[in-house]
């Protein structure tokens, strides 16, 4: 009966951790934080650039299938004067909301949208064919870039690198 006391006993002791094993896991701690948050911070540039890319050509399709849809031409354009004012889709000649189809919110900070080649507004008529011809837009973040190109049979394709 003696030796189950005293098992007891120390396995009471022995509970938790020793000095030496916390300073252990704190520097494999360190150095997992060390490696990883150089790389996290490019990955969050890479989901901004790419949402953005995302959300402008959403926008495009978007236009473009309702001019399609409704057999009459819809234009893709900047909200205010500045790409970061956010962009939408009208009915084209429209100037009141019962023309506007959809607003979207501008990029997040730091990202950068230029028109390239072509004219805003971006028209498609009936078949989707872009109307105002081919525009090219470039989606900037430090070092990274995506272009998005309309073709004027209205194909929209989208590239890591510059416009053309």
């Amino acid at each position: 009966m003696k030796k189950i006391n005293n098992i007891a006993a120390w396995n009471a002791r022995q509970s938790g951790f020793n000095l030496i094993e916390l300073m252990v896991a704190i520097v494999v701690l360190g150095v997992i934080l060390a490696v990883g948050i150089p790389s996290f911070g490019n990955l969050i540039e890479n989901n901004r650039i790419t949402a953005t890319t995302n959300d402008v050509v959403t926008a495009l399709n978007m236009a473009r299938s309702e001019a399609v849809k409704r057999g009459t031409s819809v234009e893709f354009n900047k909200t205010g004067n500045d790409w970061s004012d956010g962009w939408q889709v009208r009915l084209k000649g429209s100037t009141d909301d019962a023309g506007l189809l959809r607003v979207w919110q501008g990029p997040k900070k730091q990202v950068d949208i230029s028109l390239k080649s072509g004219d805003l507004p971006l028209i498609f008529d009936g078949r989707g064919a872009a109307e105002s011809g081919a525009v090219c837009l470039e989606i900037s973040l430090g070092d990274k870039l995506r272009a998005i190109s309309v073709q004027n049979a209205g194909r929209i394709g989208v590239a890591q690198k510059a416009c053309d």
